[in-house]
This record gives structure tokens, C-alpha cells and sequence, in this order.
């Protein structure tokens, strides 16, 4: 039985006996009815105070119409996130993989000719109609640095892009034998220039024949532009970024360059793990191969020039991880001018 101002059951008035002693009765029905009263004033201070604060703070902090996405709506939305901790480190989408799917690669069957094919191939003999060819050595510097901001965005303002176009990036390292790195390498710099609208075509242009479609030996020209980037360095890493705020580091380089020497700490996941021939690899593979890293810290993936990185960067953001590009060549050059602590 529930308690109530102290009673968990009947009252009994003392011991069986022939005659009541009126005085004890009364002064055990008086002492009992002060406990209730007590309780009674409680239970009523503190309807007073959540009425006080229902017609003082609701009125200020929710929506008139009820709309669930404000007012105290907000509130327990703020307090769910500080109770999951995703104030402090961004979570994958609940979706994960198949919203990230969607968002950063199109089916060929979902090309209709609407977006911008941008074919980043260095020496292609043949192209999707319509594609506009912009190889990614463009943005390149001397075939290691990448080129300045100002740089990249003429090469987009002369091939006749907008930061409002939706683009499709297709295209393979020809002199390594194929493979997605150039695609994955110029989405990873279109994303830092701040592009929303873009993807990469799931295939190649070997998929794209075999499904009956046509190929053409010209590229289009388009007018001029004048591409206004919106620079974020989130998808970027730093020497420093990576000494002092440690997060997980994989070299995804070949295993003999990684035993030969790499950063303090790092995991070796070689890019071509991630792929399935010239592809990525379904998300049962990329999950078991990342099951090496933790979601809640990020991570920074490296190779010589950050080129072929890329594939695994991209492969890292499409399972849901928190991903930046890096080199190994940056890393070399701060050594001659930072003693770091290999230990540390």
C-alpha cells in the first residue's frame, strides 16, 4: 500500500480492551491529523509553484501555435543532446550509411543530365555527354601543393561553374590503373570551397557503356563564371591539429611505406582496402575495416600528397566519421622546425 502522510495502513487505536481511554484516543487522532495537515500544505506549496511557473516561464519559452520544434520543445531537444554528448562532437546521422549514400553518391540510373558532370580524369579519351573536363592536376601546384584559393577558383569560374550548381564528379587516375582518387580528391576540395551540391557518380565511365548509355570523344564549354567560394578548413588537418589535439591518425598508405616510417600513434589502412576493383567497397567492408576507430573522436587520414588519402577520407564521411585530409609531406617538412616527441 502506498504510504500517505505517513500511514501504510489502518489505524488501530491502541490495544483490544473492554473500555477506550477517550483522552489517549483523542490525543493520538489529534497528533496523526497534524502530520496529515502538514503533508496536505506541501502537496499544495507545490502545485502553487508549478502553476506560478507555467503561467511565468511557458508563456515566454514556447509557440503559440504549439509547433513542437520550439519553445520547450527546445528546451528537452537541448537537454537530450547535452545528454548524449552531441554538443561536444558531431554525430553520424541516424540514417548512416544510406543518408550519407544518397547525399555524396549518385547512381548512374539518377543521372539525368540536370547536374553538372564534371570529369576530372587527367588524360580521358572518353566522356559522358555533356561533361565539362577539368582534370584534377589542375588544382595542383608543381604535382604535390595544392594550388591557392584565388587559384582553384578561377579554374571553376573558366570552366563556367557556380557555387550554386549541382555537380557530379566522375573521373579515374588513369597512369595508376584506374580508381576513384581523382573524383574523391577534387569532391574533397569542392566541399572545403564550401560547394552543398555535390556528388560522385557511383561508377565509371566503363559502368556507365555497360549500362547502354553513350559516350562522346567532346567535353562541353561553358560561359564563364565567377565562382565565389565559402572556404571551411573543418575537413582539413593541421600539423598542429594533430599534435595537440590527438585524434585518431591513419596512414593510408602501403604497408611497406608505413613500416618504413610514419606519424607517432597512426593505424595503417591502405586506400586500396577500401576499394572493390576501380569502386568503393560496400558498407559491410568499410564497417569491418573501421572497426579499428572509434565514432567520438575524429579522424585524420594521410598519404604522401593527400590524393589517394582522399578515397579513404571519403570512405571515412560516407560510413558517418568525423574526417580530415592530411600529408605526409607537410608532416616532414614541420620536423626540420619542430622537435617532436616521437613518445609522446
Amino acid at each position: 500500500m502506498k504510504k500517505l502522510g505517513g500511514f501504510s495502513r489502518p489505524i488501530r487505536f491502541g490495544p483490544k480492551k473492554p473500555f477506550l481511554n477517550v483522552v489517549e484516543l483523542m490525543n493520538s487522532l489529534s497528533r496523526k491529523m497534524v502530520i496529515l495537515g502538514a503533508f496536505t500544505a506541501l502537496v499544495i506549496t507545490v502545485a502553487l509553484v508549478q502553476g506560478v511557473y507555467a503561467a511565468i516561464y511557458l508563456p515566454e519559452h514556447s509557440s503559440s501555435d504549439g509547433d513542437p520544434s520550439s519553445g520547450d520543445g527546445n528546451l528537452r531537444q537541448g537537454m537530450d543532446e547535452v545528454s548524449a554528448g552531441s554538443f561536444d562532437q558531431p554525430k553520424a546521422s541516424p540514417n548512416w550509411p544510406e543518408k550519407s549514400r544518397e547525399e555524396m553518391l549518385a547512381p548512374i540510373e539518377e543521372i539525368s543530365g540536370i547536374e553538372v558532370l564534371l570529369d576530372v580524369s587527367e588524360s580521358a579519351k572518353e566522356h559522358i555527354p555533356g561533361a565539362v573536363a577539368v582534370s584534377y592536376e589542375e588544382f595542383i601546384l608543381g604535382g604535390d601543393t595544392l594550388k591557392s584559393l584565388p587559384e582553384i577558383a578561377a579554374i571553376l569560374s573558366k570552366a563556367g561553374i557556380s557555387q550554386d550548381d549541382s555537380i557530379t564528379i566522375y573521373g579515374e587516375c588513369m597512369p595508376c590503373g584506374g580508381g576513384p582518387a581523382p573524383s574523391t580528391y577534387v569532391y574533397w576540395i569542392m566541399k572545403s570551397l564550401g560547394h552543398k551540391n555535390v556528388r560522385i557518380m557511383d561508377g565509371t565511365v566503363d559502368d556507365w557503356k555497360a549500362s547502354g548509355r553513350p559516350t562522346t570523344n567532346y567535353t562541353q564549354t561553358r560561359p564563364r563564371t565567377n565562382y565565389a567560394p565559402e572556404f571551411t578548413s573543418d575537413l582539413i588537418a593541421t600539423y598542429d591539429y594533430i599534435r595537440y589535439y590527438s585524434p585518431q591518425v591513419v596512414d593510408a598508405r602501403a604497408k611497406a611505406d608505413f613500416e618504413y616510417g610514419s606519424i607517432p600513434r597512426s593505424i595503417n589502412i591502405p586506400y586500396e582496402s577500401v576499394l572493390d576493383g576501380d569502386k568503393l567497397t560496400d558498407e559491410a567492408s568499410l564497417e569491418r575495416i573501421f572497426s579499428v576507430l572509434t565514432r567520438d573522436r575524429p579522424v585524420v587520414v594521410f598519404t604522401q600528397t593527400g590524393v589517394k588519402g582522399s578515397v579513404v577520407w571519403f570512405a571515412l564521411k560516407l560510413m558517418g566519421f568525423d574526417a580530415k585530409l592530411y600529408s605526409w609531406r607537410d608532416w616532414l617538412e614541420n620536423q626540420d622546425s619542430n622537435n617532436y616527441d616521437s613518445d609522446r
